[in-house]
């Protein structure tokens, strides 16, 4: 799968609506994405309701045991210099939930995997639609939504990938750190 394999946006009456056509609702057949990586883990889908190059971003997402597998191996496990959407090694899988910080990793070296992200902080009108700042993962014992609370860039000195938390405070602290780097103001308005 990549970002342009996706239709196009169209209007349809509810009641024709059918729960397995829409990625955000269906449940990915993941004994079929385990046939070709058995490291498959999840599908994540982050929908646009405007014609957005990089989006939407509708692909399986892996997980290996160690976080440097996957900078260049796509989907295939063949090499490729944009590698492949994965989580963070330390997360654990078994219950998504259960996770104070789940780590999804992906290039912005092209359009390709993450790369359109880096271009949605010029498009006002997608930045102000709420609809547009929700992720969908599905992993095979759950459907999870996610909300976007920060949108920043980030780099060696960013340290968000840390995974374990000795107490709530803690966590808050860190959920607050990482708001602060937030660069659109439509983030910070729950």
């Amino acid at each position: 799968p990549t970002p342009e394999s996706h239709g196009s946006w169209q209007s349809i009456s509810p009641k024709k609506i059918k729960p397995e056509s829409l990625p955000f609702l269906a449940q990915p057949n993941f004994s079929t994405l385990k046939q070709t990586n058995s490291q498959t883990k999840a599908w994540f889908y982050w929908p646009s309701s405007y014609d957005v190059k990089g989006l939407p971003i509708n692909m399986p997402v892996v997980q290996a045991k160690d976080n440097d597998y996957y900078l260049t191996r796509n989907y295939n496990r063949v090499y490729n210099k944009n590698g492949w959407v994965y989580f963070d090694y330390r997360n654990d899988l078994s219950v998504l939930t259960n996770n104070r910080n789940t780590i999804i990793y992906g290039h912005a070296r092209s359009y390709q995997i993450f790369g359109g992200l880096k271009y949605l902080d010029t498009y006002t009108k997608w930045i102000r639609d709420g609809y547009n700042h929700f992720i969908y993962i599905n992993t095979p014992t759950e459907r999870t939504v996610w909300q976007v609370f920060s949108w920043h860039e980030t780099n060696i000195y960013t340290n968000y990938i840390q995974t374990e938390f000795r107490s709530d405070e803690e966590y808050v602290a860190f959920l607050n750190r990482m708001q602060k780097f937030n660069e659109l103001p439509a983030f910070e308005e729950f």
